[in-house]
């Protein structure tokens, strides 16, 4: 797992209200809508660690 994500979600208390487990199950969407995903969980899950790390570093270069 990134050091990224690891620092953010992992060490933090959770908020006054904060859901802290989700479970979503798209078994619906296949029979209802015929959806299917277009990327693994673990290949989204990358991509926006990715996204999010390459912002976080685009920012701190822009700093002055």
């Amino acid at each position: 797992m990134s050091s990224w994500l690891q620092k953010r979600c992992y060490s933090c208390s959770p908020k006054l209200g904060e859901t802290k487990k989700i479970y979503l199950d798209a078994t619906k969407a296949r029979e209802v809508l015929g959806w299917q995903p277009l990327v693994s969980l673990k290949e989204g899950l990358e991509s926006t660690v990715t996204y999010f790390e390459t912002k976080e570093t685009s920012a701190t270069r822009s700093r002055p």
